[in-house]
């Protein structure tokens, strides 16, 4: 269960920008809601180190609020074929934490903007196969640089359509 997938058609569709969509009310609602998960996060005590890194643990507590619901006596609902799902995650087993649409949205957002300003070059069209791209390349954070990912960033170029200004 990727966390992708949850909440985005797979194929090739055009995918929604979402750059005009964003205000300010949802930013200032988002970080309320950042500060609120880093004080949960930080009352949590480990004896050893966790097998999560603390963005990690975030995510898992973000899918979970936006996933499960509570019951009418406002108990939580979280069956055991759910908590497996969620823990058995592959991108949280292999990097140890998950990267939200919301946070890809403003991610790829700002790479549109810094590619605007360097390269005069605006990403005219991009698919779905373009975010799991580019979430994979956001994943390799400092590793991008080595030979071995170099087929991930040209999978990602080749899945956007640029427009090139003179």
């Amino acid at each position: 269960m990727e966390y992708i997938i949850l909440s985005r058609k797979d194929g090739e569709e055009s995918y929604p920008s979402s750059k005009k969509k964003r205000n300010r009310k949802f930013e200032k609602m988002r970080k309320e809601g950042e500060k609120l998960l880093d004080i949960v996060v930080r009352s949590i005590r480990y004896r050893n180190k966790s097998d999560y890194r603390k963005i990690g643990i975030i995510s898992v507590i973000k899918v979970i609020c936006e996933h499960y619901i509570l019951s009418e006596d406002n108990e939580f609902i979280l069956d055991d074929q759910k908590e497996e799902n969620l823990l058995a995650n592959k991108e949280l087993l292999t990097y140890r934490y998950i990267i939200e649409d919301d946070e890809l949205d403003i991610r790829l957002a700002k790479f549109e903007e810094w590619l605007e300003e360097i390269e005069s070059i605006t990403i005219k069209k991009k698919g779905y196969s373009t975010m799991r791209y580019f979430k994979k390349i956001l994943h390799l954070e400092e590793n991008i640089a080595e030979e071995e990912n170099r087929e991930e960033v040209k999978k990602f170029q080749k899945s956007i359509t640029y427009q090139w200004w003179d």
